[in-house]
């Protein structure tokens, strides 16, 4: 997915007639409307970024470029023309980045009578504490990386397989707690993002036929949607 050196902001749309929306206080101009979405604002974007993900937390995009020796991650912010406030290379440097997608997990730890907090995993849950994190996929190298938001550092590194043995997209859904995976093929497999172990795997068609070439995947409204290179989608 080649940058063509801009970004847009949009909003869901309920109305393609639509051209402001106003509320008790402001006032937001609309580019462009749709039955799906609003433009709402076109911002710079580095051109030379071979994006290959987008995810967006708590005021920030945060974007994963591909190529070797060029992949990265990189935080930027919306409200002021996308800037870049962090960036780092992915490593080792062979790697070719891919999809990301922002998630977050409930840490369990234990208080003693102290009061004082011990480090454990597996214990008796008296305290949680949500800590966020960033998950990202390399193409052929069948290696994947997580991350601390927004601090941005590795926490861990895992290994994976796939129909195709690559990785391309990856979405987080929140009520199952799974991640849906594509790989250029007709198959979404589905890892629980916990053990980050395989579940399933789910076959796409369109129009009675595998939809080949999933792609970037989103989680929208309970449902993840698909962009792949002929334009179909799942049935």
């Amino acid at each position: 997915k080649k940058s063509n050196g801009s970004s847009t902001s949009t909003s869901p749309s309920s109305s393609s007639s639509a051209t402001t929306t106003t509320t008790a206080t402001t006032t937001t101009k609309i580019l462009r409307s749709s039955t799906d979405y609003h433009l709402l604002e076109v911002v710079p974007h580095d051109a030379s970024s071979f994006t290959q993900g987008l995810t967006y937390f708590d005021g920030h995009i945060y974007e994963g470029t591909g190529l070797e020796q060029e992949s990265t991650l990189l935080r930027h912010d919306p409200t002021n023309q996308m800037k870049t406030l962090a960036k780092i290379p992915l490593t080792p440097t062979h790697l070719f980045g891919e999809g990301i997608s922002h998630y977050s997990i409930k840490k369990r730890s234990i208080i003693d009578p102290q009061r004082q907090q011990l480090d454990t995993e597996n214990t008796i849950i008296t305290e949680e504490e949500q800590r966020h994190r960033l998950i990202q996929l390399t193409w052929k190298n069948k290696v994947g990386k997580i991350y601390s938001l927004p601090q941005m550092e590795i926490v861990k590194e895992f290994t994976y397989d796939t129909v195709t043995g690559e990785g391309w997209g990856i979405t987080f859904v929140p009520h199952t707690n799974e991640f849906y995976v594509s790989d250029g093929s007709d198959y979404l497999m589905v890892w629980d993002a916990e053990t980050l172990v395989e579940k399933r795997r789910i076959r796409v068609t369109f129009q009675g036929n595998g939809a080949r070439y999933l792609n970037e995947l989103e989680f929208v409204n309970f449902a993840p949607t698909t962009n792949d290179d002929d334009d179909g989608g799942g049935d």
